[in-house]
């Protein structure tokens, strides 16, 4: 399932957006001076350092999954509940739409959304966290209106 897959950079920091990076850091199995390191190098901005620490998982863990990542938001001592629901509900939407895989939506930059609107076509926007999650509701509709011969293409 898209649980058990890798998550992109940039889809963390569009919806996992805690202030409580070291602690999520620490429940996913990072280094405690890896995590000062990080809090020295970025200061005070938690962007930067959250950003940081999510690049380090990525690389540090050697399966990271967004299942891991549900779990740890939802420990004690991190306790995000709502970002994590948030976060697995796009999730289930998309499987529920049979859209493309959740990391193809997510929109990394506008040359990026620009091309794949030209390949393929139609979208629907829906927006969540102000960022745009592509789903490919058109093409999939009328595909299946089609292989019910409902409508003439």
């Amino acid at each position: 399932s898209n649980m058990d897959d890798r998550p992109k950079l940039a889809e963390l920091q569009e919806s996992v957006r805690t202030t409580k990076w070291y602690n999520l850091g620490i429940q996913l199995g990072l280094e405690d001076n890896d995590l000062e390191e990080i809090a020295k190098q970025n200061g005070r901005d938690v962007d930067d350092c959250r950003r940081a620490m999510f690049g380090l998982w990525l690389r540090a863990s050697s399966k990271p999954t967004r299942k891991q990542l549900l779990y740890a938001l939802r420990t004690k001592s991190v306790a995000e509940i709502s970002i994590a629901d948030e976060y697995e509900r796009s999730f289930q939407t998309h499987e529920a739409l049979g859209t493309n895989s959740v990391s193809e939506i997510y929109t990394a930059d506008e040359h990026d959304r620009s091309s794949r609107k030209r390949r393929h076509g139609m979208y629907a926007y829906s927006i969540m966290r102000g960022s745009y999650i592509v789903l490919s509701l058109v093409q999939n509709i009328t595909q299946n209106l089609a292989s019910r011969q409902c409508i003439v293409l």
